[in-house]
């Protein structure tokens, strides 16, 4: 074994130890994923989790990262798995940065993720869940679907007779294996997994990485696995060792899972429909994944990051197979969104009133525009459409529109989720007035459930995923 340190100068973030055997060490193939010089903060100018990594992770290979709680490990699966992007520094796909690249089509094609929690549905049978991803992803594939569970099934060492197993059935140990069974059903060329051993018993742990090693040995892929366990270390082929960084800072997602992205779960609703299940609540329509209603302003701001984060907004929007539910202007940052949303194929409804399409500011070229009477009415239908209400800064008709989501959430009138987009902060002092709210007794944390602050996608993302759950 050799042992190796990664050139972070003043930083000591990071340190390799790198074990190889056999025909391992004579590797030569370029790196599937790069970190070149990555750091990363949730906020600008803030302290950063992670501060001037670089490492390789080549095809061929398991990988290991492992750290103590607070190191970054969550936030670095982010970067990997094209959920955000590094403040500084880049993630190197195949010699690409990941920023370039379709993040969504990355994540749908490229990349199969394995969760802490296996994030199967647990009522659906195992064939269900795998096809789920296999339909998610959109690729066509060149034998029926159901010929391919089973070929994953026996991959994973599972009878075929799981197929029409329900997930609640399953140990487990079974539920990991249908889990790796599901990341692999697209064919993606990187698979990162979460502590994929945590809660399994030794016999199970070392199946897992067996199939692990298969997968990276055999079929030549890279395999990347966070893990807290030395016995899951001490079997993989790489050890990447990750550190506090000096900003003593905390990952704000160390206490929580790596989450499913809302995409698998609002393609579980459309299986559901499919199936003629019965819904509860709101929070699925019957025309698309999700309705995501986004109140933003007639203006452009004089920050540039605004236009840019409104567009990553409209792509994720459509990426994610949802629809836009907007306010149907042709104008500022409205129109940047919705134009963001169509341009990636997606659709959008628009809500205007008739005294601002008398004014000729009425969007004509979406999927859908909806005049009503007046500013009202068009702040009821916007509610009533929604899924996911989206906050990004605005003017004093943002902060009215969104007040009225906020004061129907705190009456339990509403049970979706409220983000506020704390764009730079930009609502700081929002999230400090509903705070003192609750201070001086005018409020209470239990009514203010549902209204959370966000400052970029991942944590929407996370927010959204978490709030279903």
């Amino acid at each position: 074994m050799t042992t190796n340190s990664a050139n972070t100068a003043n930083t000591a973030i990071a340190k390799e130890a790198v074990e190889t055997n056999g025909a391992q060490s004579q590797q030569t193939d370029p790196p599937t994923l790069q970190l070149d010089n990555v750091s990363y903060a949730y906020t600008k100018g803030g302290k950063r989790v992670l501060k001037n990594i670089s490492h390789d992770f080549q095809a061929g290979k398991v990988h290991a990262i492992t750290g103590p709680s607070g190191a970054g490990k969550t936030t670095l699966l982010s970067l990997i798995s094209g959920l955000a992007n590094p403040t500084e520094g880049m993630v190197l796909v195949d010699g690409t940065d990941l920023s370039e690249r379709d993040r969504y089509r990355f994540r749908s094609h490229d990349i199969g993720v394995i969760f802490q929690s296996f994030n199967l549905l647990p009522n659906l049978t195992v064939a269900e869940n795998i096809i789920l991803s296999m339909d998610a992803s959109g690729k066509s594939f060149d034998k029926p679907k159901k010929a391919i569970v089973e070929e994953l099934l026996k991959q994973v060492h599972l009878p075929k007779e799981y197929a029409n197993e329900r997930i609640l059935h399953l140990s487990g140990g079974e539920q990991q294996r249908v889990a790796i069974a599901r990341a692999l059903s697209y064919g993606p060329s990187i698979i990162v997994a979460d502590e994929p051993t945590g809660n399994l018993d030794p016999a199970t742990q070392d199946d897992i990485m067996g199939i692990f090693r298969m997968l990276a040995h055999d079929e030549h892929r890279c395999v990347i696995i966070v893990t807290h366990s030395p016995e899951v270390a001490k079997t993989s082929d790489e050890v990447f060792e990750l550190a506090p960084s000096n900003d003593g800072n905390v990952d704000v997602f160390s206490q929580s899972v790596f989450c499913a992205p809302p995409l698998f779960v609002m393609w579980s609703g459309r299986l559901m429909r499919q199936r003629g299940a019965k819904r509860s609540g709101t929070w699925m329509q019957e025309e698309c994944n999700m309705n995501i209603t986004v109140y933003l302003g007639a203006h452009e701001g004089n920050d540039p990051s605004y236009r840019k984060a409104v567009e990553e907004l409209g792509a994720w929007i459509a990426g994610n197979g949802n629809r836009l539910v907007y306010g149907g202007s042709d104008e500022g940052l409205m129109a940047v969104i919705a134009d963001a949303v169509l341009s990636h194929g997606g659709e959008v409804t628009g809500i205007e009133a008739q005294m601002f399409a008398d004014q000729g500011v009425a969007h004509q070229g979406l999927t859908e525009l909806v005049i009503v009477p007046d500013i009202t009415e068009r702040r009821t239908r916007m509610i009533e459409l929604g899924d996911v209400f989206i906050a990004f800064p605005g003017g004093t008709g943002t902060l009215e529109e969104v007040s009225e989501v906020v004061s129907k959430i705190c009456l339990n009138q509403l049970s979706q989720p409220c983000i506020f987009y704390n764009l730079n902060g930009f609502y700081d002092d929002m999230k400090a007035f509903l705070q003192r709210m609750i201070n001086v007794g005018f409020s209470t944390s239990e009514r203010q459930h549902g209204i959370y602050f966000a400052s970029n996608l991942t944590e929407i993302e996370h927010i959204i995923a978490t709030h279903q759950a």
